[in-house]
């Protein structure tokens, strides 16, 4: 889940001047909370609220949500939601000349406007992996369905680009639900 201004490119920590920043774990809720505050090279200002977890009983659920304010600007935000299969394993240089593509896609789908999903299978060991993911969008707390919702189907990749328009002192909020199970999970189906 990532975001961009105004149609500029994508939120890029290492290309904003950081104005502020904090992060702590809510180790009671299990939340992760990152905070901050950044001026982008059009000069815009934008606060950060991002909120992560896992969930402790049901570890087959993940969340984020992301909430930002524009401080001296109004204008289009576009995010982009997606479930990426292509990951590869090319963090250790000595094991880039081996075989660094472990999954192979079935299939993806966009099951509605706000949810979409991912099937694959390891190729080695021959496990299904099914993700979905719901991608909700909030503005001042109420819901704000996206002016402009277009998906982005590529082999092992499933996405949607979705624009919203906020004003300056809004809150716009982009809410993503994941799930995943494999078939090691007993009494699962994909259908």
């Amino acid at each position: 889940l990532t975001f961009r201004i105004q149609e500029g490119p994508w939120f890029d920590p290492a290309a904003i001047e950081l104005l502020g920043y904090q992060q702590e774990l809510d180790m009671l809720r299990g939340v992760m909370h990152r905070r901050w505050r950044f001026r982008d090279a059009a000069g815009r200002i934008t606060s950060v609220h991002e909120q992560r977890l896992v969930h402790m009983e049901s570890a087959h659920l993940a969340a984020v949500q992301l909430s930002l304010r524009p401080e001296n600007w109004s204008g289009s935000v576009q995010f982009r939601t997606a479930i990426d299969g292509r990951v590869r394993n090319e963090g250790v240089a000595r094991y880039r000349a081996l075989e660094n593509q472990h999954l192979k896609p079935l299939f993806t789908s966009e099951v509605d406007t706000e949810t979409i999903t991912l099937e694959c299978v390891t190729n080695q060991s021959g496990v299904r992996i099914a993700m979905a993911a719901r991608t909700r969008f909030f503005l001042n707390h109420n819901p704000a369905p996206p002016q402009i919702r277009e998906c982005l189907q590529q082999p092992a990749y499933i996405g949607q680009l979705c624009t919203l328009q906020v004003a300056s002192g809004e809150k716009l909020t982009a809410e993503k639900v994941i799930a995943l199970f494999t078939s090691r999970d007993p009494a699962i189906s994909s259908i």
